[in-house]
């Protein structure tokens, strides 16, 4: 009988240990692909220094890496992604605090707790994936 508890007990920390690397593995890669963006993002600001080329291109790979969103972001990271882009096409004010909204929605995202949340993740409608060819 302790043989068979001790069996038991070892494999629910192998589990446990199991879903909380993937978890952590998770987090990393989201993590990284968030910090993509955001490095790509400082594009959209208003008085952006330096070539304009490379201004360009940083805009359009942040609006690439955006198009996949809806492949690894709640809901609500790309409502927040698509309403900075739609500011963005007007600028001013609107812009700023949409962009400040989709860099702490994908930040509370890419927290360990929101990785290994599942139940919270939401409902994605057809709406809510939109391609932006640039801004």
């Amino acid at each position: 009988m302790a043989e068979i508890l001790v069996l038991a007990i070892t494999g629910i920390f192998g589990v446990v240990a199991w879903l909380y690397q993937t978890a952590l593995t998770r987090q990393t890669q989201r993590a990284e692909y968030y910090a993509a963006i955001i490095d790509n993002l400082t594009g959209f600001l208003v008085g952006a220094s330096g070539d304009a080329d490379k201004i360009r291109k940083m805009k359009l790979a942040a609006v690439v890496a955006a198009r996949h969103l809806w492949l690894i972001a709640p809901p609500r990271v790309v409502a927040a992604g698509n309403a900075f882009f739609e500011a963005a096409r007007g600028g001013g004010d609107e812009a700023e605090i949409a962009l400040k909204t989709f860099i702490l929605e994908m930040r509370k995202d890419a927290s360990l707790l929101s990785v290994m949340s599942l139940w919270h993740r939401g409902e994605m409608r057809a709406s809510d994936v939109r391609f932006y060819m640039g801004t």
